[in-house]
């Protein structure tokens, strides 16, 4: 007969995940301010201090085509959703970690049960 050996994830792990996304969640909302500020004060061409660092705003054109109005207006709704219905689907996974408060109740159900006897 094997021995099955069982693994779990650790809370430890599911923790540090959680801490990461939440300080990079900061980080990036801190960044996106700090940029939009610059941005504001190139635009009214406010002196960029002398040292190190200089910036610049880099203009990129491009041009955003709107398919699926061309799609639509050219070959039709039915023929676009046509060809939506035939395009396979495209799933990501993505992990969620969820912080509780406190432990699950049924947790500390089942603790209670083991202690009585039950």
């Amino acid at each position: 007969m094997a021995v099955q050996t069982v693994t779990v994830i650790k809370q430890a792990d599911l923790q540090r995940i959680h801490e990461l996304q939440g300080g990079i969640t900061d980080m990036q909302s801190t960044l996106d301010k700090l940029v939009d500020e610059v941005k504001q004060q190139l635009f009214a061409r406010t002196p960029i201090e002398r040292g190190r660092f200089d910036a610049r705003l880099n203009w990129i054109a491009s041009h955003n085509v709107p398919w699926k109005q061309i799609v639509i207006e050219q070959l039709g709704q039915s023929y676009a959703e046509e060809v939506r219905k035939g395009t396979p689907t495209v799933k990501r996974c993505e992990l969620k970690v969820i912080e509780h408060a406190i432990p699950p109740l049924w947790k500390q159900q089942h603790l209670e049960s083991e202690t009585l006897g039950g």
